[in-house]
């Protein structure tokens, strides 16, 4: 299994957090909150990179349980659903697990990538449980073996490396699961008082088996002659049975016969019925068509005229009528920009003419008073000159008002002219439109009678082949008429009645008999009845008395075989045998590990037993550290040698477990593995974490210390503010 892409939505602190795997190989995972990466602990990296996938894959997260997983536990505060999708690869096939969950209900999907799309696993439509169950066995992994193979927990390396040689081994039996066999010790020893129990229970049963068998063959002799008188009773009585089933037999064939005649009277009234409806339903089907073939006509004619009126419409471009209309708009316009402007000027000129007139006939009767060009003195004698500007004046501004009006008034005219050019070319384009709309609703309605046409067509044929089949079935009902009109004539003449009347008389007199033999037949079954019931008794009295015997030796057997179980489970027992195997593959993948990390120069011997002062030998766990300059216990070596050697072990446990549940596991996590490293430290679990990447494809390091980050090209920051957790 290689994780390829991981998306947590509103799961836990997370609002929509995803990770793509296929960007890096080792990764290394800090927390910040607020941006603060001093402040890593509580920022969401191990919901994320832990809860999230277990969730996704078993519906299980760290300190839970299916049934105590509450909704309010799962949904991001506020949010309505949490859902995780988890992608990953096995043998190169893309499968997808999708699981979700609103405050009402849950749901999950396993899939595998097919053709490029995502379809599901299992061919039937499951429930979660089963889907849970599916997951697990494709897997080959549930909750507990995938978190014991996958998950290097927080505080192992701490608690590996201060715990003495038989709190070593109590943790490595542990993340073996070997402790499920003081489960299985317990279960045997319980069914040893168990079967013990049952035994006592059955010594009281067990009685005198001979007395019993005695009375047994007594009451069997006494059976077997009443057996034989009722074997006499029922032969005879079976002679009279045998002739009353004749008889039977008799009646029912002449009573099947005149069924049949009857039967065949209604078959002929049914088929000659039959043949009249279909005669019927043809010609109503013919004036149908013939209707049909009307509406065709019509069509058609209303097609052609259609046609025609579309050809009369001769439509204009419109466009260009368009670009016509602007180009004299833009001209009028202009028109009546010149025609505003001169009339302003004419206005102003006859302002001044007047007032100059005016301004003439008030000096002409002025006798003194002052020039009202040049502001001196009047006299008589300068009158003249005065009013002679003045008249000077008004000729001059009279010439060009006249100029003025004379081209005010052609541009008056030709304004007119191009306003009824214009109002000609927007009247054709009004007329063109709506011929442009008259085309478009006449081709709609050829559209429409076409298809009308057409229906009417599809009609004909379909009536056409409903008579042919109508046709050929009044052919074959005339067939069955004359064949079922010969089988009446050959039986016509039959009484029937007169035929079963005999027969039932003498199937009266039989049936008496019989009655009579019936209750003999009774009577002795009774009393066989009773000696079986005795014979019953006894023989059940001595059934739980040999029954008893054989429980008690087979409850013996099992307690022996239960005893046997107690001992195979105990501490010496099955769990010894798989933990010194598993310590001699752990301390093979260890050396191996080791070999990479240190290039040769240091390898672990595992001791499972050690000798007492006795001479007897007792478990342990001791590991012997082998480097080119000695050798010497675990204890005795440096923080960071041990380091290196648990980290070692760890992933040899993870390929342990993952082998034998019979999976392959292609990624590890490092959750909070190691704390508050020195520098020595960090080169050291650096250096294994450069050998693990040899065993496997993804490695995730889940850490609050951020000088890991210098060692890594990938850093993953699981920044923490009031909306949640989210990846940068």
């Amino acid at each position: 299994m290689v994780p390829v892409l991981l998306r947590a939505t509103n799961f836990l602190s997370h609002s929509d957090s995803v990770v793509d795997f296929s960007k890096f190989d080792i990764a290394l995972v800090v927390g910040a909150k607020n941006g603060d990466k001093s402040q890593s602990n509580g920022a969401g990296k191990s919901s994320l990179f832990v809860d999230a996938i277990t969730w996704c894959l078993f519906d299980k997260f760290r300190g839970s349980s299916t049934k105590n997983i509450t909704a309010d536990k799962i949904i991001k505060y506020g949010k309505d659903k949490a859902s995780v999708e988890f992608i990953f690869s096995i043998n190169d096939v893309l499968y997808r697990v999708y699981r979700e969950r609103t405050l009402k209900s849950s749901n999950v999907m396993f899939q595998v990538k097919n053709n490029g799309e995502w379809k599901s696993v299992s061919n039937t439509l499951l429930n979660v449980n089963q889907t849970n169950k599916i997951i697990c066995d494709f897997l080959r992994l549930d909750y507990s073996i995938f978190s014991n193979s996958i998950i290097f927990g927080q505080g192992f390396t701490t608690a590996f490396a201060t715990a003495t040689a038989s709190e070593r081994k109590e943790i490595i039996s542990n993340l073996l699961m070997l402790n499920r066999y003081d489960l299985y010790e317990e279960k045997a020893k319980k069914y040893v008082n168990d079967l013990q129990n049952q035994v006592d229970v059955l010594k009281p049963l067990v009685q005198n088996i001979e007395q019993i068998q005695k009375e047994i063959e007594n009451t069997k002799i006494e059976k077997e002659r009443k057996q034989l008188e009722l074997v006499d009773l029922r032969a005879e009585r079976e002679k009279i049975d045998k002739k009353i089933k004749e008889l039977v037999k008799q009646r029912e064939k002449i009573n099947s016969e005149a069924l049949q005649r009857k039967n065949i009277i209604d078959s002929i009234k049914d088929i000659e019925n039959q043949i009249e409806f279909l005669r019927k339903d043809i010609i109503d089907k013919e004036s149908k068509k013939e209707k049909a073939r009307e509406i065709i006509e019509i069509k058609k004619r209303e097609y052609k005229d259609l046609n025609e009126a579309k050809q009369k419409i001769i439509i204009e471009d419109i466009t260009q009528l368009e670009n016509e209309e602007k180009k004299v708009s833009d001209e009028y316009n202009k028109l009546i920009e010149s025609e505003s402007s001169l009339k302003a000027v004419l206005n102003n000129d006859a302002t001044k003419i007047k007032d100059l007139m005016a301004e003439c006939d008030r000096i002409k009767q002025l006798k003194i008073g002052k020039c009202p060009v040049c502001y001196s003195n009047i006299t008589d004698a300068n009158k003249k000159d005065v009013i002679q500007i003045l008249q000077n004046n008004i000729a001059s501004i009279k010439s060009m008002y006249l100029k003025n009006k004379s081209q005010y008034e052609k541009i008056k005219s030709d304004r007119d002219n191009c306003k009824k050019v214009l109002d000609s070319i927007r009247d054709k384009i009004a007329i063109n439109r709506q011929k442009d709309e008259e085309r478009k609703r006449i081709e709609a309605q050829i559209n429409i009678v076409k298809n009308e046409g057409y229906h009417q067509k599809n009609v004909i044929e379909l009536l056409q082949k409903e008579i042919n089949t109508q046709t050929e079935q009044i052919q074959q009902y005339e067939n069955d008429l004359k064949l079922k009109q010969r089988q009446f004539e050959s039986m016509k003449d039959i009484d029937y009645a007169d035929k079963i009347q005999d027969i039932e008389n003498k199937m009266s007199d039989s049936e008496f008999v019989l009655r009579s033999k019936d209750k003999q037949i009774e009577d002795l079954i009774s009393i066989i009845s009773a000696l079986q019931k005795d014979m019953d008794n006894l023989n059940d009295a001595l059934k739980k008395s040999i029954d008893a015997e054989n429980k008690i030796k087979q409850l013996q057997n099992k307690i022996e075989m239960y005893k046997q179980l107690v001992l195979a489970f105990g501490k010496n027992g099955i769990r010894s045998f798989i933990f010194e195997n598993c310590s001699i593959e752990l301390e093979e993948t260890i050396n191996d590990l080791l070999f990479r990390m240190t290039n040769g120069e240091m390898k672990v011997d595992i001791i499972t037993q050690k000798k007492n002062r006795d001479g007897s030998l007792s478990e342990t766990f001791d590991i012997v550290i082998s480097d080119k300059y000695h050798s010497d216990l675990f204890d005795m070596y440096s923080g960071g040698e041990q380091l290196r050697i648990a980290i070692a072990l760890r992933i040899a446990l993870s390929k342990l477990i993952a082998k034998r549940a019979g999976c392959q596991i292609k990624f590890i996590i490092f959750d909070e593995a190691t704390s508050y490293l020195d520098e020595d430290g960090i080169n050291k679990f650096v250096s294994c974490i450069s050998a693990a990447s040899n065993i496997f494809e993804k490695i995730i390091i889940i850490t609050h210390q951020t000088e890991l980050k210098d060692y890594f090209d990938s850093v993953i920051v699981v920044d923490k503010n009031d909306n949640g957790s989210f990846l940068k």
